[in-house]
């Protein structure tokens, strides 16, 4: 299946000159984690709610001015201060597994859509899932989908526990090139944190300590794992189908399921492992010159 399945009506954008606060905005407004930034309609960068996250800790620059009249705002005002250049794309006319592929080899999300050097569309992690778990989709037919989640999660699980402190996630987080850290004593899962948890705080942080300082004080935030960790946490019990992981992910708008066994901890499997996954079913489909 190519791409260009995925272009719509109306892809969402913002400028580089644009302010932080009209990106967040926009994110808000229509639930989405991804903006492109285009100059003159050609694709300069991406901005994501990450970036948005360890910059301002998704505060308004009303939130982060030091007077009220935002006359000395605290942190980056313009996209083109943190949007993630040079962006990479991809042609619409290119194969699901293509995007599939640098996704999950690349870590990104959310890929734009360019023909001729213009944005024709964005397709997401989310987009991809969807496609091949989908009540009806052909290619949700694929047997694979039908293995438990035991087949293809990953069994030696990396957690924190929760009274470790932040930066020992934040290091986690860089060195194993990772996103989520199941939070456990004992081996028995508590709770979750993410790099968006982390990132958010820190960034918060950093703003709130500035501000503080400013006016002659001091900010103390969050100091552990427990303080900021999601303690309601989706899981999966090991027979859950591979399709059914998907959909739970989609529904649920979250990026990985830990696998448990009762209360404990046995594996993970996240949206790159899927991206992965889809990406073969893919690549196989047209290695047989089946129509998909």
């Amino acid at each position: 299946m190519q791409l260009n399945n995925f272009i719509k009506s109306k892809v969402m954008t913002v400028a580089p000159g644009d302010s932080l606060d009209k990106a967040i905005a926009m994110m808000e407004e229509h639930q989405i984690h991804h903006l492109p930034v285009v100059d003159d309609g050609r694709p300069v960068g991406m901005v994501s709610d990450r970036d948005l996250l360890i910059a301002v800790g998704w505060k308004l620059e009303v939130e982060r001015s030091l007077d009220g009249r935002r006359r000395k705002v605290i942190g980056p005002r313009r996209v083109r201060e943190i949007m993630a250049q040079p962006v990479v794309t991809i042609d619409p006319d290119a194969e699901v597994h293509t995007a599939a592929r640098a996704m999950a080899e690349g870590r990104f999300h959310a890929i734009p859509l360019v023909r001729r050097n213009l944005i024709v569309g964005v397709v997401t992690c989310s987009d991809l899932l969807s496609l091949y778990s989908s009540e009806g989709s052909p290619l949700a037919l694929d047997p694979r989908l039908d293995e438990p989640v035991a087949t293809r999660m990953h069994a030696n699980v990396q957690t924190i526990g929760p009274k470790e402190p932040l930066h020992a996630a934040s290091k986690m987080f860089h060195d194993l090139r990772i996103r989520h850290l199941p939070v456990a004593s004992d081996g028995i899962l508590m709770g979750l944190v993410s790099d968006r948890d982390v990132r958010r705080e820190c960034g918060a942080d950093a703003i709130e300590d500035e501000k503080a300082q400013a006016n002659g004080g001091y900010y103390i935030g969050a100091t552990t794992i427990i303080d900021i960790m999601t303690r309601d946490v989706e899981t999966a019990p090991e027979t859950l189908s591979l399709r059914e992981a998907m959909r739970t992910m989609v529904s649920n708008e979250i990026g990985c399921l830990p696998v448990v066994r009762a209360d404990t901890l046995v594996g993970i499997i996240t949206e790159t492992d899927l991206l992965r996954l889809v990406a073969m079913i893919d690549d196989d489909a047209c290695a047989s010159g089946k129509s998909v």
